[in-house]
């Protein structure tokens, strides 16, 4: 069965009153592309609902209920944002959200379907970062078929003015739909914000969606299904401790002793740095880092100034 993803002429002469077509009839749309044509006509909010099962689409092609929402978020070193640090993933298929018959309250059950087209906050930032960093393309897949981005849903909801031309920040969107931004700046995170953001922003009477009878809050309900989807977090990859000093796992920098551990940092010697040249090693020299970014900042500028007078 086909997966697709959510990330969510003729040329005529006439003669007299007699009409010929030179061009030949277009071949049928493939079922991928006929769904890519379908959803570019909807709204994302729209889409976004058919995903939560909270509407139907009319005329929708089958394959919609076999797509497969990626949402994702990647963090960049503040550093130098050429440096990618983390890659943020939760996936779901759109035929197991819409078989939920009770959402829950504030959509709980809707939001314990992610385990943490394509979606995310500040899409085009991300797919950019994906590009430059990995060289990784996700149109080039060839099965994306629609995007979904928060912040033009908080338009599309009337959380955002439609007016305003500043796109919505994401802890003030979090804090606008009622639950704490907490622990930013870890892609997991992030996305796990943006997710429940979205499903908060569709159920316009979340009250109604579950327990009337019950008094939780959003932040209450957010805090149950953060516990709960930590019993599914488990990575099978990377170390619990390293040390940035050493560059060795099983400890921290706070942790490694210099009398027994001897480090050196030859970009800190030949910047002349020879007493923070003790305090790591060369591969995790922070200031060779800033520098580099830095010249190629310089270096973009230069290459754009000279872009700029090529022109004229």
């Amino acid at each position: 069965m086909s997966n697709s993803r959510v990330s969510f002429g003729s040329s005529d002469f006439s003669c007299g009153l007699t009409l010929f077509s030179t061009s030949l009839p277009s071949p049928p749309l493939s079922p991928l592309r006929q769904l890519e044509t379908f959803l570019g006509n909807q709204a994302e909010s729209s889409v976004w609902n058919y995903c939560l099962g909270i509407q139907d689409l009319a005329n929708a092609p089958a394959l919609i209920d076999d797509t497969i929402v990626v949402a994702y978020d990647t963090e960049m070193w503040t550093g130098d944002s050429s440096r990618m640090l983390e890659i943020g993933l939760s996936t779901f298929s759109i035929r197991d959200m819409r078989s939920l018959i009770n959402r829950g309250v504030y959509g709980k059950e809707l939001m314990k379907v992610f385990r943490v087209g394509f979606f995310g906050h500040a899409l085009q930032n991300d797919l950019r970062n994906l590009r430059d960093t990995l060289g990784f393309d996700v149109y080039g897949l060839g099965t994306v078929v629609k995007t979904v981005d928060t912040q033009h849903l908080a338009r599309d909801y009337g959380v955002w003015p439609q007016y305003n031309n500043n796109s919505i920040g994401h802890e003030r969107l979090v804090g606008m739909v009622g639950f704490a931004y907490r622990d930013a700046h870890t892609a997991c995170n992030d996305i796990g914000m943006s997710i429940n953001a979205g499903i908060l922003m569709a159920l316009r009477k979340p009250e109604d969606d579950g327990d009337v009878n019950s008094s939780a809050t959003v932040q209450e309900v957010i805090d149950d299904v953060e516990k709960e989807s930590q019993k599914y977090s488990h990575s099978h990859h990377g170390v619990e401790a390293f040390c940035l000093r050493c560059g060795q796992p099983g400890h921290f920098r706070e942790d490694c002793n210099p009398r027994k551990v001897k480090v050196r940092c030859a970009h800190c010697v030949e910047a002349g740095r020879d007493r923070a040249s003790y305090s790591h090693v060369s591969e995790f020299c922070i200031s060779h880092a800033v520098q580099q970014s830095k010249e190629r900042q310089q270096q973009a500028r230069a290459d754009k100034m000279e872009d700029w007078d090529s022109m004229y």
